[in-house]
């Protein structure tokens, strides 16, 4: 089994869940996630492992057009998908740049996991894949801004500036005064159902997605 890249599999599983509902954001959908069929899968593979709240480790990323013919597809991931993931730390594998098995032409998709090893064709020399330097090095938020945006009528940038933080607070029953301190913490993390500490962490940002995945933000 390929452990996980990420020393906190709190953090792990809402940057999982972070990009995943980032994706489906833009016209994405995810199989084999939030519960993947290990039987489908090959050993060593993170769809066989579980991580933080019961929730696989790696998604199955799919995007329109579907067929023989997924080239716009490819073109889609090249450009916007891949860098969605990397930049919530995760690792991809598909045929982007060449080939890989399963991960082309009418079985195009974007596999995105929290694992170290990564392939997305450009290494036919490396057919099993080669460590990924930006494995568990978060460049995005934590948790799904995206979605929390689109849900509220915000421009969808993934931004948590001043009118997606004052929304938020008034989600969780803060004081609006888009100031992202230990107070709003306190507030989402006693409405999500986390440890109230007032110090956003792994807990907080994974429950705070699955509030907003639920709709109930």
């Amino acid at each position: 089994m390929v452990d996980s890249a990420w020393a906190d599999s709190k953090l792990a599983a809402a940057h999982l869940l972070a990009a995943v509902t980032d994706l489906k954001a833009l016209g994405c959908y995810a199989l084999e996630y939030p519960k993947a069929n290990p039987s489908f899968h090959i050993n060593g593979s993170r769809h066989a492992a579980t991580g933080y709240g019961g929730r696989a480790c790696a998604a199955d990323i799919n995007r329109d057009p579907r067929g023989p013919n997924s080239e716009l597809e490819r073109q889609w991931f090249e450009k916007v998908g891949q860098h969605i993931a990397q930049g919530h730390g995760l690792s991809v594998t598909c045929g982007i740049y060449g080939y890989v098995v399963n991960h082309v032409g009418a079985n195009m998709h974007l596999h995105i996991d929290d694992g170290p090893f990564m392939n997305d064709g450009s290494r036919p020399s490396q057919p099993e894949g080669w460590r990924n330097p930006t494995a568990a090095r978060p460049t995005l938020p934590a948790w799904p801004v995206r979605a929390f945006q689109k849900a509220h009528g915000l421009a969808v940038d993934g931004i948590p500036g001043k009118l997606t933080t004052a929304a938020l607070q008034r989600a969780v029953g803060a004081t609006p005064d888009s100031i992202w301190g230990k107070a709003t913490t306190a507030a989402i993390q006693k409405k999500v159902g986390a440890a109230v500490d007032g110090i956003p962490g792994g807990e907080t940002y994974f429950k705070l997605g699955v509030a907003i995945e639920g709709g109930a933000l």
